[in-house]
């Protein structure tokens, strides 16, 4: 089963320094502002699942990232091999980080929408990879295609002052371990 990559996932994970594409090979899953399970409360955390397929490459990780960053937190896993990495987010970004929860993505610093990409490689259907714009930025700059996609798709026109992205939610952006294991069973 493929899941939609969360808000959390797509605004927040570069800003710890990993990018989702490169930590797929660990069996990343998505990444969250709650976990519903977990017994712990963490203001201002992102929690990462993961399914890894090789548990010695796993913990290899985990021991580079807690060198890597005082941003590493704790990690913990379910007894169905789902492992949770938690992170604090960067103070420094707090308000960028509470304008991602509003949904206000144009307003966030240079800083914040500098640690993203302009342009990402993709593949085509053939294989033949190209370079395309990235969806943040196209989020952040309000992007004249983005606009059009969205105008098209829901048949309404954007004003100036609205976003191009949906706000977040925090009921999606909560992992739920016994929906996430009932998703795989079906």
């Amino acid at each position: 089963m493929i899941f939609k990559k969360a808000i959390t996932t797509v605004f927040m994970v570069r800003t710890i320094g990993l990018e989702p594409k490169k930590v797929e090979k660990f069996g990343f899953i998505n990444a969250y502002l709650k976990d519903e399970s977990a017994e712990m409360e963490c203001k201002d955390c992102i929690f990462l699942a993961f399914r890894p397929n090789n548990e010695t490459e796993f913990m290899e990780f985990i021991e580079a990232e807690i060198l890597r960053t005082k941003l590493f937190f704790r990690h913990y896993s379910y007894p169905c091999g789902i492992k949770m990495l938690v992170y604090k987010l960067d103070p420094r970004l707090s308000a960028d980080f509470e304008l991602v929860r509003k949904g206000r993505y144009s307003g966030t610093s240079k800083e914040y929408q500098a640690l993203f990409p302009k342009t990402v490689t993709v593949k085509n259907i053939f294989g033949k990879k190209g370079e395309e714009i990235s969806l943040q930025y196209r989020v952040f700059n309000k992007t004249a295609d983005l606009k059009k996609f969205w105008e098209d798709r829901i048949g309404v026109q954007f004003l100036e002052d609205q976003e191009l992205w949906p706000g977040m939610s925090i009921e999606k952006e909560t992992f739920h371990i016994n929906r996430f294991l009932d998703a795989q069973a079906s």
